[in-house]
């Protein structure tokens, strides 16, 4: 009997643990997007991405209704899911006069941008990191700070503050902390885990690896703790993104109305 509701009160605490986490979606690896339950973490596939002949894509941003924007190394393209129809947001070598660059990383900034890390392969120097910001509503691109570290580059970036940007690391498992109103690094976390992707949801930072594995993350301290394992997902996962759409203007639309949507969902954010 005693055995017995320990069972009950451990499948109780599981399935209440995962009570609160709201609807999210992923990206794995072969560029397929899938939908997630935040209650089951049943992953459910919605769309495969075509990649323009990149390499591949590294992050997604959802956008609202059924629109999902993807980094696909040197382009921000918006994908319809549904149609199928694709939109260029931005092009990064339309910012730069000479060089190779890759961007990798993609998040909503706290002023409402869109932000990620660039690498760049320039001659003579050899090559440059930043942390960089595209307005989509104001086409204007800004090189937000290098960073001064042996950072290769991040699988994906986080707005702290107005100052301080998180990187997650692609060649080894750890988290950049940056300032970037000088590029110095103030702090780095190690991992013990192979990471994905960060993921906010509810006010709650999640580090997802590439096995599917959700973890919290704590800013300040670095530590993590496993959350739970989402199911249905085909080979290694490579991008997160919340259900919370950051919508961008449709080609064509004027700006006065593009700026009257953004005020709005500034105001329901806040």
């Amino acid at each position: 009997m005693r055995m017995t509701q320990l069972i009950l009160t451990a499948c109780f605490l599981s399935s209440t643990a995962l009570a609160g986490i709201s609807d999210f979606y992923v990206a794995g690896a072969d560029s397929r997007i899938y939908s997630v339950n935040g209650e089951t973490l049943q992953a459910t596939e919605i769309f495969q991405i075509d990649r323009n002949g990149q390499i591949g894509i590294n992050e997604i941003l959802f956008t609202g209704g059924d629109t999902m924007l993807a980094n696909i190394t040197g382009q921000l393209v918006q994908y319809n899911m549904v149609t199928g129809v694709q939109t260029t947001i931005m092009t990064l070598s339309d910012h730069y006069d000479s060089g190779i660059q890759q961007a990798s990383g993609l998040v909503r900034t706290l002023d409402d941008r869109l932000g990620f890390s660039v690498f760049e392969y320039t001659v003579p120097t050899g090559t440059d990191r930043a942390f960089a910001a595209y307005d989509p509503f104001t086409g204007e691109y800004e090189e937000l700070s290098g960073y001064a570290t042996d950072d290769v580059g991040y699988l994906d970036v986080y707005q702290v503050s107005s100052t301080i940007m998180l990187g997650l690391n692609w060649s080894s498992g750890h988290v950049t902390v940056t300032d970037i109103t000088d590029g110095s690094q103030v702090d780095r976390f190690e991992l013990d885990l192979d990471p994905a992707s960060f993921l906010e949801l509810d006010g709650q930072l999640y580090i997802l690896d590439d096995r599917s594995d959700l973890f919290t993350f704590d800013t300040v301290t670095g530590e993590t703790e496993f959350y739970g394992s989402i199911m249905g997902v085909s080979g290694a996962t490579i991008g997160a993104t919340s259900g919370v759409a950051f919508r961008i203007p449709a080609p064509g639309v004027p700006m006065v109305l593009a700026m009257g949507g953004l005020v709005a969902a500034r105001r329901r954010r806040g």
